[in-house]
């Protein structure tokens, strides 16, 4: 169904996100540096293929790391990637809105509203409320990662693929022996690339 092209840049973006931290180097740190070398050597190597594909891609305005953007958005330069940058700046900017409410009369009403309930509640009931708020973040980082696992399966393929079967794949793809598949793909580039990006 995948070609090996894109189930290895699918392994390498996966793995690449669960090193993710709110940092502009974030990438190019010792523990990522390889990892970040394979993905743009595959990055690389899929461009020699499909020249065409440049044009999609793009460095991220937060961290600067490259990836593959809609067609809509070729060329620009405003874009955050998903790897998290994305996500942090949405959280982010949230609190800053919600902070700048909460300083207006309207706001300061509604967060006296706000408290009043709070108080009357019982800690159980807050601790459930805060548990299940986690739980819906961490399922909208990883629907943003499967998004753009399936914008780059589109772009490789050629085809749109449903999220379910992206989200079939990638389950395929860490069932396997992982940490030996990222070795062996880290000895293949030593080799032919001997230079880190």
């Amino acid at each position: 169904m995948f070609s090996q092209t894109t189930e290895d840049l699918f392994f390498l973006i996966i793995t690449l996100q669960s090193f993710y931290i709110f940092e502009p180097d974030w990438y190019r740190r010792n523990e990522v540096r390889q990892i970040t070398a394979i993905y743009y050597w595959a990055i690389h190597m899929l461009i020699k293929k499909a020249p065409f594909l440049r044009q999609y891609l793009i460095k991220c305005k937060h961290c600067g790391i490259i990836f593959f953007t809609d067609p809509r958005n070729a060329g620009r330069q405003d874009i955050r990637c998903s790897f998290g940058c994305r996500q942090a700046y949405k959280k982010k900017s949230s609190k800053e809105r919600s902070k700048d409410y909460y300083q207006t009369e309207e706001g300061k009403e509604k967060k006296k509203e706000l408290n009043k309930r709070r108080k009357k509640s019982n800690a159980n009931n807050q601790e459930k409320d805060y548990q299940e708020l986690e739980v819906v973040d961490e399922k909208q980082m990883n629907n943003e990662i499967l998004n753009y696992l399936q914008l780059v399966a589109w772009h490789i393929e050629g085809k749109r693929f449903s999220l379910k079967i992206i989200l079939m794949k990638v389950k395929i793809l860490l069932r396997q022996h992982s940490m030996y598949m990222l070795k062996k793909r880290v000895y293949h580039c030593s080799k032919i690339n001997k230079q880190s990006p």
